[in-house]
């Protein structure tokens, strides 16, 4: 799996800027399942408010929209990146992917 992820990796970076974020996001996103994998194990239940925090990790829906730049082959400039603006919309879609998602988990 290592190998496969390394091979992702390169692909998704290989001709980008140096300063291209997706990095902080797959880490996350690592951290995110591996935290939801070891809690179900353990059989921790969350809170509200612990489940939405680390869905909002392992959701993956970051790592998505560093792969749509990519592919689309443009990126999206820092400043405008880190606007509130567009990171309240980010944060949309990714609680609207956890809700999908928990409404399907239980169906």
């Amino acid at each position: 799996m290592v190998m496969a992820f390394a091979d992702c990796r390169h692909r998704e970076t290989h001709g980008i800027s140096q300063k291209w974020r997706a990095v902080a996001d797959w880490a996350e996103y690592l951290e995110g399942n591996l935290s939801e994998e070891a809690d179900g194990r353990a059989g921790i239940r969350l809170d509200t408010e612990q489940h939405t925090h680390n869905a909002r990790r392992s959701v993956g829906a970051r790592p998505c929209f560093g792969l749509a730049e990519r592919v689309g082959h443009f990126e999206i400039r820092p400043l405008i990146w880190r606007s509130t603006y567009i990171e309240s919309l980010r944060q949309r879609t990714i609680d609207s992917a956890i809700l999908i998602n928990d409404f399907c988990a239980r169906l």
